[in-house]
């Protein structure tokens, strides 16, 4: 039991540690039009949100700079990778507010807020009128956990004990609690469809004694992956009651396909490669956490049959932890892409973790096999596998809930496509404004652009531009270049380099004349290289 609360007290900490920023998302917004932080002269005739990927509209609310919620003439529409919100009536001048939830291609909802002004920016509305996001996406991963683990118990334990145990060298408790266990997996799924609901509409999990979390779950592509994780548990039960080989292996074929219709891998190309890879990882793990725990039970039983179901076990288990790491590999390659991205981004880091539990697993069922197995065939001595084979169960549900996290964090692939190829602020004075872009908007070289003009939105024709880069804490000087004119206005710095990415104060320094100078200053996000 000890070891068992230290097991779970790990998970919760590698959770927390592994846990992304909120801006990691599954899709990314890559441009507004408006552009975020504008200032036009006038309404927009409508405005576009493009996305890294194609999405589907969940929740969008339009804040008026008053703090009221304007309600759309129409249903947003998706063009493509663009959604396109129709226009109110009236908008009054002042800073507007979009927020905006959307579904991913693989399921997974993601949610922002940008804001724009008409006329002139007022100070934008309270936080509090918006709804935050929730908790929901813990409650989701914290579900799949529950539903692998009944999975496995269920599905896993009835091949296991339609191959492995045909003699019944394990105590018949541990088929009735592989019973329950596949018995429980279709109200489990029914938990996860509904709390994947909730966590697509930014609902806590109370919102499901409401319709609405269920009508957005059952249009997802999470629907699938819970119903055939359901019909996985009813005939992984049946055939506990009636010993058929052939059902016990279906429920496993569907359990293992389960993984494989909702999720980051879902969508990774090339899908030939990925749906296979993870449909046999799915299946490999299943099969051997289920027969765990009905394997400690027999060698602390030892039984006569012990010997004759640890070589049976041997015999299928090797070729299954060879499938297991081999589609574990092509797995991570796909998803991962630079060997950088393990220590640089939140999915990379838990990787390495569940790659050391993994590490660790395989260690152990070595040793299981090439110095405990023999030893009960020599001696009959079972203690030492009994606690060898207890360390697996712990070690394996570390790993499967390191494995529910990849839930909270989107795969360095997707952040690689869907980063945005700029960065873009907005500075605006009673004398002056600037639109600053930098391009790629990363730590490292970048080009930079700066539009000018005066507070009332006529053109300023200044002598020199200079722009200023420092950081907020004055660890290192101002870096700084001279802008050179555009022969379309724009002013330009070809090449300044940023060594760190974060938060850098920006000061766009203006030559008016000989005695008058004006000097626009806000902060910019600078993401991290390869970000």
């Amino acid at each position: 039991m000890r070891l068992l609360l230290l097991a779970f007290g790990f998970l919760a900490l590698a959770w927390s540690g592994f846990q992304p920023s909120p801006a990691a998302a599954h899709a990314q917004l890559q441009a507004t039009i408006p552009a975020a932080g504008s200032v036009l002269p006038q309404a927009p005739q409508e405005v576009r949100l493009t996305f890294s990927e194609p999405v589907a509209p969940l929740v969008l609310r339009w804040i008026a700079p008053d703090g009221s919620e304007l309600a759309l003439p129409d249903a947003p529409r998706a063009e493509g990778m663009a959604l396109i919100l129709p226009v109110p009536a009236y908008l009054p001048p002042g800073t507007h507010l979009i927020s905006w939830r959307v579904a991913s291609l693989d399921g997974h909802p993601v949610g922002g807020t940008f804001v724009f002004s008409i006329g002139a920016p007022t100070q934008p509305p309270a936080a509090g009128t918006l709804a935050e996001a929730s908790a929901s996406g813990w409650f989701v991963a914290g579900a799949r956990y529950l539903l692998t683990l009944l999975l496995a118990l269920g599905a896993g334990g009835a091949v296991f004990a339609a191959t492995v145990d045909r003699n019944n060298g394990a105590p018949a408790w541990t088929r009735r609690l592989a019973f329950v266990a596949a018995s429980a997996a279709m109200p489990a799924a029914l938990l996860a469809l509904g709390l994947h609901g909730a966590d697509m509409l930014g609902q806590p999990p109370s919102a499901l004694l409401t319709p609405a979390p269920w009508s957005a779950a059952t249009a997802s592509s999470f629907m699938a992956t819970a119903l055939l994780a359901a019909l996985a548990g009813i005939l992984a039960a049946i055939s506990l009651r009636l010993g058929q080989f052939f059902l016990a292996l279906a429920a496993l074929v569907l359990a293992a396909l389960s993984y494989a219709l909702s999720g980051h891998v879902a969508t990774a190309p090339p899908r030939w490669l990925t749906i296979p890879a993870i449909v046999l990882h799915a299946a490999a793990i299943v099969f051997w956490l289920g027969a765990l725990l009905p394997l400690a039970v027999a060698a602390a039983s030892r039984g006569a049959a012990l010997v004759p179901l640890l070589r049976r076990f041997s015999t299928i288990a090797v070729p299954a932890v060879a499938i297991l790491v081999l589609t574990g590999i092509v797995l991570a390659v796909v998803q991962v892409e630079a060997p950088q991205a393990l220590l640089d981004t939140a999915y990379g880091r838990l990787l390495l973790a569940k790659l050391a539990g993994v590490a660790a697993l395989l260690a152990l069922a070595a040793v299981n096999r090439l110095r405990l197995t023999p030893a009960i065939e020599a001696d009959g001595s079972s203690r030492p596998l009994v606690r060898s084979i207890t360390a697996e169960i712990v070690v394996a549900l570390v790993v499967v809930g390191l494995a529910s996290g990849f839930r909270l964090t989107p795969p360095p692939r997707l952040l690689a496509t869907a980063a945005p190829a700029e960065a873009h602020l907005h500075i605006h004075q009673e004398r002056a404004m600037a639109d600053v872009t930098l391009r790629p908007g990363r730590a490292g070289p970048n080009a930079v652009e700066v539009v000018l003009s005066k507070g009332d939105f006529s053109p300023l024709q200044p002598l020199e531009v200079e722009i200023a880069f420092a950081r907020p804490n004055g660890s290192i000087e101002a870096i700084t270049g001279k802008a050179a004119l555009g022969s379309d206005g724009v002013w330009r710095v070809d090449a300044l380099h940023l060594p760190f990415d974060g938060t850098w104060t920006v000061a766009v320094r203006i030559l008016i004349s000989d005695f008058e100078r004006i000097i626009l200053t806000d902060e910019i996000m600078i993401r991290p290289t390869g970000g």
